[in-house]
């Protein structure tokens, strides 16, 4: 998946790790999020970093996260965001334009803010 893929979408991008205590426990929200979400023309895209394929499916699979979610081998996609600590989520306008990067966890009423504020974009 690229994210010029996505254009004509909000998408949240959240870089995460299964070993990443915060990560996990936000993990349902956003899944939550994504469910009511998506059909509003909002996409999220779960990367997994320094994290091994085995460890991401069995994780999604026991959370039952829907949204899609990969690995970054070579943490390139990370290094492409400047990602520096995890979590760290990106919301980026439907033209493709970055809004927004937020590092740390995240509540309910900062994630959707953050959603409407691309939504604005």
């Amino acid at each position: 998946m690229r994210l010029d893929q996505l254009r004509d979408r909000i998408t949240v991008v959240n870089f995460w790790a299964t070993w990443c205590i915060p990560c996990r426990e936000e993990m349902p929200l956003f899944d939550e999020v994504w469910r009511a979400e998506r059909d509003q023309g909002v996409t999220f895209v779960g990367v997994a970093i320094q994290d091994d394929e085995a460890s991401l499916k069995s994780f999604v699979q026991r959370l039952d996260i829907t949204y899609p979610t990969g690995l970054d081998q070579d943490n390139s996609i990370a290094l492409s965001y400047q990602v520096v600590g995890l979590p760290t989520t990106v919301f980026v306008s439907p033209s493709g334009r970055l809004v927004r990067k937020w590092q740390g966890p995240i509540d309910r009423e900062r994630l959707l803010s953050f959603i409407a504020e691309a939504r604005g974009t």
